[in-house]
C-alpha cells in the first residue's frame, strides 16, 4: 500500500473518530444543561413595530428530568417525554397530545436562563419565552 494512502487512511479514521466523539459529547452536554426546573418569567413578541417584552408573574413551570420525561405545571399538571433532535430542536411530546400546543422549540441556555423560540416561525418578526432556573 502506498505511503500516501496509509497517511490518508489514518487521517480519515482519526477525523471520523473525532467528529463522532465531539458530536456525542456536545449533545450530551447540551441535554445535561437543560435538566432542571424552569419557570416562565418573560415573553417577547413583535407584531411588526418593534419587540414587545412583558414580564410574567407566577408563570408556568417545566420540570425537565434526566430520564427523558417532563412535567409541565400551569395550574394543572401535564406530563410527557422530551428530546433534543438532530437539528437542535427541543421537542416536548405531551401525554395525552394537546391540540394547538407548541411542542417544538429552538432553545438557548445562558446561565440560569432558558430561551424557547418556536421552531416553526409563526410570529410576524420575533417571539420567544424566557424561563429562569428555580
Amino acid at each position: 500500500m502506498p505511503a500516501s494512502l496509509k497517511i490518508f487512511g489514518t487521517f480519515f479514521l482519526f477525523a471520523m473518530t473525532s467528529l463522532m466523539s465531539c458530536s456525542d459529547s456536545d449533545v450530551s452536554d447540551n441535554n445535561d444543561s437543560i435538566i432542571g426546573e424552569w419557570q416562565h418569567k418573560e415573553s417577547a413578541f413583535s407584531i411588526g413595530a418593534g419587540l414587545i417584552v412583558e414580564d410574567v408573574a407566577n408563570g408556568e413551570v417545566y420540570r425537565i428530568n434526566d430520564n427523558g420525561t417532563f412535567d409541565y405545571d400551569f395550574g394543572q399538571e401535564l406530563t410527557g417525554t422530551w428530546e433534543v433532535t438532530v437539528d437542535d430542536v427541543l421537542s416536548f411530546n405531551f401525554d395525552p397530545v394537546i391540540e394547538g400546543r407548541i411542542v417544538d422549540f429552538k432553545y438557548e441556555i445562558d446561565g440560569d436562563e432558558l430561551i424557547l423560540k418556536p421552531a416553526f416561525v409563526f410570529c410576524t418578526e420575533e417571539c420567544f419565552d424566557k424561563y429562569r432556573r428555580r
